[in-house]
């Protein structure tokens, strides 16, 4: 009844074999019925569809969308920092940094005082724009999405991308990155300028490579508190890792929480740190992943705008562009004699370029400084190409610890193009003021009357025209970080690891 293939006649057959089926039979039947690995994607290249088991396979797409980038708990500083209104694009606001001369009052019977005059400034900030656009075409926003309405998804994305963004320009915003072009005014960049730019330079606290401790915390916050600051330290922002060796720090010297008298049940262990007792007060201890070591040198462009993209610097540096100048002004000591690397990129408002090939400078003489220029008057070989011409506004200047191979960015300069863009000049004088592979930490009074960010437009949404089958739109952030008493701030720099980092 059933033939060859009877369903009877197969299964009787069982015992003895394959039955009347060969094993071919066999083996083409389990590849008929088998699901298989093979993707949506995987023939596309060939244009060939899915086939057999593996088209009747349902898709497994997780409803639960990976996030792989920072989300609202990274942004500890913007979250922290008061937010007042602005009422113009060019900010003026007064300051009173002083009562009267710190001498007389004291007077005879019947003496006229002393007169004394109050000090006062009249201060000018910029608001900084920062924007992103964002498109969805229209047959997407027709389909049913894996994780939502993908507009409101892109929506959120944008403006988690604008806080990005800010948070790390609340720490390190530079106004001076902006090509003078001939004039005497140098304009300012399109960024704001951070509390690396903003704290007083006499607030600098050089930790000189030396991982962050309770002792050099508790003199930034003497250093803010007595006079003439008057301020009062309340938050200390500083990388996940100098966080990490500040506890490390503690826990040597066996001190505990009074609740924590024993190792609990689970076999857990220490505890997260929050804040910190000084003699100036409580201050909360914000790690925060903005916060990072100098960057390392790239070895391609960033991505940014096609038409503003720039090329890397053309050839190696070479002595015509580097000058040792010996028992100078130079701090090399921090670091030590050794042979020190140099490297640079152009950068803008759009991205930065690939960096060129090192150039070697071996340092003796400790007090010696390293400078680096770039200027067609050195000759034709230029190492500004044509195509940047224009485009770049800065440079960001890279070195190697001594004898090391790693380049880390320690400085970024503003350049000088000249009327008609023909030629750009700059120059830095490297001191070792910021030794590689270090990082920062920020002290300071969070308060309106010390710190504010003035927004002439929060976040918000802006739609553009339909030109296309597409929805765009823009997030856009107008403001900026206003520091009333810079000397109510301290700014630790060259921050290291603790040994057991350094030698794993």
């Amino acid at each position: 009844m059933y033939g060859e293939f009877g369903v009877n006649s197969t299964f009787k057959e069982m015992e003895s074999g394959f039955g009347l089926s060969s094993a071919a039979q066999l083996n083409e039947l389990r590849k008929a019925l088998s699901a298989g690995y093979l993707t949506g994607t995987s023939n596309v290249a060939t244009n060939q569809p899915q086939v057999q088991g593996g088209a009747l396979r349902v898709q497994s797409l997780e409803q639960s969308l990976k996030v792989l980038t920072s989300t609202e708990r990274h942004y500890k500083f913007w979250q922290e920092i008061p937010k007042t209104p602005a009422n113009s694009t060019v900010e003026e606001f007064n300051t009173l940094s002083q009562y009267g001369n710190d001498a007389g009052g004291f007077n005879f019977e019947g003496a006229l005082p002393q007169q004394d005059d109050s000090t006062f400034t009249r201060n000018v900030a910029l608001v900084k724009f920062l924007g992103t656009t964002r498109q969805v075409t229209h047959p997407l926003s027709l389909v049913k999405p894996a994780h939502g309405d993908i507009i409101a998804l892109e929506n959120r994305n944008g403006i988690l991308w604008i806080l990005r963004r800010m948070e790390a320009a609340l720490f390190t915003g530079n106004s001076t990155l902006m090509a003078q072009n001939g004039a005497t005014y140098r304009p300012e960049g399109p960024e704001f300028n951070g509390l690396q730019q903003q704290i007083s330079a006499n607030n600098i606290v050089d930790l000189l490579g030396n991982p962050l401790s309770e002792e050099v915390i508790e003199e930034g916050a003497n250093q803010i508190a007595g006079a003439p600051n008057y301020g009062t330290p309340t938050h200390l922002f500083l990388s996940q890792r100098a966080m990490a060796d500040f506890s490390k720090t503690v826990y040597a010297k066996e001190r505990f929480m009074p609740q924590q008298t024993s190792v609990d049940s689970n076999g857990q262990v220490g505890y997260f740190i929050q804040s910190i007792t000084t003699q100036a007060g409580v201050i909360g201890l914000r790690p925060d992943v903005f916060i990072t070591n100098t960057p390392v040198a790239p070895t391609q462009a960033t991505a940014g705008n096609p038409s503003n993209q720039l090329a890397a610097p053309t050839g190696p540096l070479t002595a015509n562009y580097v000058t040792v100048t010996t028992a100078s002004s130079g701090n090399f000591y921090k670091d030590g004699a050794g042979t020190y690397k140099y490297a640079f990129t152009y950068g803008n408002q759009y991205g930065e370029s690939a960096a060129n090939a090192p150039y070697s400078v071996t340092i003796t003489d400790l007090t010696s400084t390293v400078t680096i220029t770039d200027y067609t008057a050195v000759g034709p070989a230029t190492l500004m190409p044509a195509a940047n011409l224009g485009n770049a506004q800065f440079v960001s200047i890279y070195r190697s610890q001594p004898n090391g191979a790693v380049l880390y960015r320690i400085a970024k300069v503003g350049m000088t193009q000249n009327a008609n863009n023909t030629s750009a000049t700059f120059t830095f004088v490297d001191t070792d003021f910021i030794m590689a592979g270090t990082s920062e930490a920020y002290l300071g009074e969070m308060s309106t009357q010390v710190i504010e960010f003035r927004q002439l437009s929060p976040l918000a949404k802006m739609d553009l025209a339909i030109i296309s089958p597409a929805y765009r739109w823009m997030i856009l952030l107008y403001g900026t970080m206003i520091l009333y008493a810079p000397q109510k701030w301290v700014r630790y720099i060259n921050i290291g690891s603790s040994s057991a980092v350094n030698s794993i």
